[in-house]
């Protein structure tokens, strides 16, 4: 375990990509999704119009989001969703 002495994140990383440069995820940016950050990141791009429903996997993994104005749950991409995407139901 890492912990790192400016932010105080802890983190694992393989011992070779911490000697090649490989900092903390934290301080890059690089933390994994969560439901609450995709739900910030949402609120942001598409103006509180979608309710992130399930937890993310990952980037490339599909999550549950229900569109407010037409109250219709579709599936999406996270990386889609965060990068302007929305409801497949009504676009």
């Amino acid at each position: 375990m890492i912990k790192h002495k400016k932010c105080g994140y802890e983190y694992k990383q393989l011992i070779s990509s911490h000697i090649n440069g490989l900092g903390c995820p934290k301080c890059a940016g690089n933390l994994p999704h969560t439901k609450e950050s995709v739900q910030e990141k949402s609120d942001k791009i598409h103006h509180n119009e979608y309710v992130i429903l399930s937890d993310p996997k990952g980037k490339n993994s599909k999550i549950k989001i229900l569109h407010k104005n037409c109250n219709q749950e579709f599936t999406q991409v996270v990386a889609d969703h965060l990068s302007g995407c929305g409801c497949i139901n009504c676009y």
